[in-house]
């Protein structure tokens, strides 16, 4: 007998579990979707907290570098400040001290005094040793000036002196010729000779003179090299006495507040 058709066998399933079956599909696969984004969560947070202990790390060093250093703590508060030793340039008893510990200051304000007596009598002392190198040095100048004049009149004498020696001269061959021809006496030579020796010896002296003047000059003006050198010297250490008069005044620098004083009165400080 011929076939009618083919039939499939098929298993019957029943409603019920293959609605289970299809639910736990889905919860498998949104499980498996939430798995990278909890991953992604994880790795933002670690990357936002190390990068907020970098900027935390960063911060400290920084303030730690530009003021932590410099800070002293103390239970309530910190100091940050630089300091200024402030001491004496000479030497000498303290006679006042005019600032306290912990004290505003300002600079060039006057912070102690020292005993000047000595420095202003050594101040005296120099004024009085730069007035007597100046008065030497006016005196020399003096001296040479007319030392100068002297020389003058000895070349102005010397000038006379060979003009009348020259006359003497003139007058001598005058009178030679006439003894010659008999108009003249033998006295007139005579005379007119001992002229010439008297000019001749003026001239001489004259001579001797202006070189005597010449020589005291050039020993006048290495005395006044040697008063100017010590008047220099004597202007100098008036400069160091005033400068040594002045640093009895011990002055603050700059601005701040006094720290530790080691200035009690009447004690002897040394620069």
């Amino acid at each position: 007998m011929g076939a009618i058709g083919k039939f499939s066998r098929f298993s019957k399933i029943p409603a019920n579990e293959l609605q289970s079956q299809t639910v736990g599909d889905i919860e498998l696969g949104a499980v498996s979707a939430a798995k990278p984004r909890k991953l992604l969560l994880r790795t933002a947070a670690i990357v936002a907290g190390a990068a907020m202990i970098t900027i935390a790390v960063t911060g400290f060093a920084w303030n730690y570098w530009n003021t932590g250093r410099f800070e002293v703590s103390t239970d309530d508060a910190y100091v940050a400040a630089d300091s200024t030793a402030v001491a004496p340039k000479v030497s000498g008893h303290i006679k006042d001290v005019l600032v306290a510990d912990n004290q505003p200051v300002k600079a060039g304000q006057v912070l102690a005094r020292i005993d000047d007596s000595d420095f202003k009598t050594a101040l005296a002392q120099a004024q009085a040793n730069v007035a007597a190198a100046s008065a030497d040095v006016g005196n020399l100048k003096a001296q040479i000036e007319q030392q100068l004049q002297a020389v003058t009149a000895a070349r102005s004498n010397i000038t006379a002196d060979q003009a009348a020696q020259l006359f003497a001269q003139q007058d001598h061959d005058r009178y030679a010729d006439l003894v010659k021809t008999g108009y003249g006496t033998v006295q007139k030579v005579q005379l007119s000779q001992s002229a010439i020796a008297q000019a001749n010896a003026a001239v001489q002296r004259d001579q001797a003179m202006l070189a005597g003047a010449q020589k005291q000059s050039d020993v006048l003006r290495a005395q006044l090299t040697r008063a100017e050198a010590e008047l220099q010297r004597d202007q100098a250490l008036l400069d160091q006495a005033q400068l040594n008069l002045s640093y009895a005044t011990v002055v603050a620098a700059v601005d701040g507040t006094v720290g530790a004083r080691s200035l009690p009165t009447c004690k002897q400080e040394r620069p």
